[in-house]
């Protein structure tokens, strides 16, 4: 913090949290709660992707989906985006 500045550090805070912390969280990769939706212990990878993730009650399964989809379509579509007009313009 005293080496960057403020102005600096608080873009690299930003950053960290939003383009870095953000998705390992998502993906169960960096969580502090690691409990299952009735309270017992998680074992394994608990995600938010994950229709069969202990961390859901079972009949959310198909929201879980859904919203699934949609992220993997918007990836899908800025993937698509990227290979007709490049990365950047």
């Amino acid at each position: 913090h005293e080496i960057m500045g403020d102005d600096a550090f608080a873009v690299f805070q930003i950053f960290t949290h939003l383009v870095v912390g953000w998705p390992l969280y998502l993906m169960g990769l960096a969580s502090t709660g690691r409990l299952n939706y009735d309270g017992s212990k998680a074992e394994g990878i608990i995600d938010h992707y994950r229709p069969q993730s202990m961390m859901f009650p079972p009949k959310w399964r198909f929201k879980i989906f859904m919203s699934t989809s949609g992220v993997l379509g918007v990836l899908g579509l800025l993937g698509k985006a990227v290979m007709e007009f490049g990365l950047l313009p």
